[in-house]
Formats: structure tokens, C-alpha cells, sequence
């Protein structure tokens, strides 16, 4: 009699799950048209926004002071709309990232009921390996210029580096369609730094190797 009243209760949460399931991916099937529909909104009031800003242009002296005014207001509120209406929309990752991942939605939510998946959360562990490698990189070199020069400590530095930089890069490939304020100069230094670490690391490890070596670390 338990085990049945068990099976029983079991069929029934199974059916439960199944209406979830079922809830979610209908609500899923919503958004995805609500998006459709947002994004041929946002593609036809572009064309009206570009209108009137030319009509503003080319026919002030047709406007009265009140309704130039309007116009003005009205340009202002569509072009708030639209710029919050794009950050609903997928977006696409930078450059670096779609060489790595390929094209795929990137966008972030601000916010996240139940979930730390969210734009704070994201920069917020960026911007901590961020300083928490720097100083373990720092403290790499250091102990490079004091202890005996070594080819293999020398490639693990340099393997690090080529990590820390890749992984910093990507990162920032999310976080600049996500809204957040990366210079493209930063971006640029770590396509450079990857780079030049990449060409360090396979140096084969010659006298002129060496050299460099000490130049480098004097």
C-alpha cells in the first residue's frame, strides 16, 4: 500500500514537471516572437526617426518655435525607446570572441530572480582575476629575476601570460556589448600583449634567447 501511494505521488510530480516543461518553453515561444516583432518595430522607427531628423534639418523654417519644440522632445523619447529596446535584443560577441566561440548570443540580464548569471556578476569576476592574476604574475617575475635563469619557468610565465590575456580578451568581448565602458586602446594592448607573449614563448631557447633574457629582466 506505501509503495503504491509512493508510485502514485511520483506519476504526479512527473506530471507536474511535464507542465512546467511544457509552461516554459510556451513562455519561451513568446519572447521569441516578442522579440521578432520588437526588432521589425525597431527597424521601421528607425526610418521615421531619420526622417524627421532630416525634416528638422531641411524644413526648420517651416516649424513654429512650439512645434520644433515637439519635434525635439519627440526625437529625444524615440531614441531613448530604441537604445533600451536594443539592449533587449541577442546580441553578438566581439571580434575576438566570435574567432574562439563563433556567432552566439551574449547578452546578459541585469537582473536575475534565483540566478548569479547577471551583467554585475560577470564583471564582478572579470574585474577579480583580473587583480588576482596581475598579482600572481607579478609575484612569477620576481621570482624569475632572483633565482637562476630557467627555459622551462621562463615558457610556464609566458603560457600564463598568453592565458591571462586570451582569457581577459574574451571576457571583455561579453562585456562590451553588455553596455560596459572598455576602451578599444585596452582591448588593442591585449591583442598586442597575446601576440608578442605567443612569439616570447616558442623562442627557441638559444643563446640570443638569452640574452634577450637579461636585457628583458634588467
Amino acid at each position: 500500500g506505501d509503495l503504491n501511494s509512493e508510485i502514485t505521488k511520483f506519476a504526479e510530480a512527473t506530471d507536474e514537471l511535464h507542465r512546467r516543461v511544457h509552461d516554459l518553453r510556451e513562455a519561451m515561444a513568446r519572447k521569441d516572437e516578442a522579440r521578432r516583432k520588437l526588432e521589425s518595430a525597431l527597424s521601421e522607427h528607425a526610418k521615421e526617426v531619420k526622417y524627421f531628423k532630416e525634416t528638422k534639418r531641411l524644413r526648420a523654417s517651416m516649424l513654429s518655435a512650439e512645434g520644433g519644440e515637439r519635434l525635439g522632445a519627440a526625437l529625444d523619447r524615440s531614441e531613448a525607446e530604441m537604445a533600451e529596446g536594443k539592449r533587449l535584443l541577442p546580441t553578438v560577441g566581439g571580434w575576438f570572441f566570435r574567432q574562439f566561440v563563433g556567432y552566439m548570443d551574449v547578452r546578459l540580464p541585469e537582473h536575475s530572480r534565483g540566478s548569479e548569471f547577471t551583467k554585475n556578476k560577470f564583471k564582478n569576476d572579470y574585474v577579480d582575476f583580473k587583480y588576482t592574476f596581475s598579482i600572481f604574475i607579478s609575484v612569477f617575475s620576481i621570482v624569475l629575476v632572483v633565482i637562476p635563469a630557467s627555459r622551462t619557468l621562463d615558457y610556464l610565465h609566458h603560457l600564463v601570460l598568453v592565458y591571462f590575456y586570451v582569457t581577459l580578451t574574451l571576457r571583455e568581448s561579453v562585456l562590451q556589448p553588455n553596455g560596459s565602458d572598455i576602451k578599444l586602446w585596452w582591448t588593442i594592448h591585449h591583442y598586442i600583449s597575446t601576440v608578442m607573449t605567443i612569439i616570447i614563448m616558442t623562442w627557441p631557447g638559444s643563446d640570443l634567447y638569452f640574452r634577450f633574457r637579461r636585457q628583458f629582466f634588467a
